[in-house]
């Protein structure tokens, strides 16, 4: 006897909920494996609930948020130069080289192939 197309769809259904191979379920049914593939294709799994999706990413861009702040509280601000926070790093600051807004040091003459213009 065929299957309706609500019995095909409820039975996708059942076999998306179980935990059984699409072999297993389909024995378990009297069904051909290659059946129940073929209902699977014509039954798409129904799309996630757009509202959920949007709270998943309300959540996701609030702990980004919260993180992005937290990274900028611990970062060293451009007025506080890093050898006023280490007095070490002082020894090995170069006077000759540009300072970054980090109070890092940075030499554009060690990256290879690119043209500086003379300080």
């Amino acid at each position: 006897m065929p299957f309706t197309k609500m019995e095909r769809a409820a039975l996708v259904a059942e076999w998306r909920d179980s935990s059984m191979t699409q072999d297993e379920f389909a024995a378990t049914k009297g069904i051909s494996a290659r059946t129940l593939r073929l209902w699977n294709q014509q039954f798409p799994a129904p799309s996630p609930n757009v509202e959920e999706v949007r709270r998943i990413v309300a959540v996701a861009i609030e702990q980004l948020r919260a993180m992005l702040d937290s990274m900028a509280e611990s970062a060293p601000s451009p007025s506080s130069p890093l050898v006023e926070q280490d007095p070490r790093a002082a020894s090995l600051m170069d006077p000759t080289l540009p300072v970054g807004p980090r109070g890092f040091q940075f030499d554009l003459n060690y990256l290879p192939g690119l043209q500086c213009p003379s300080r």
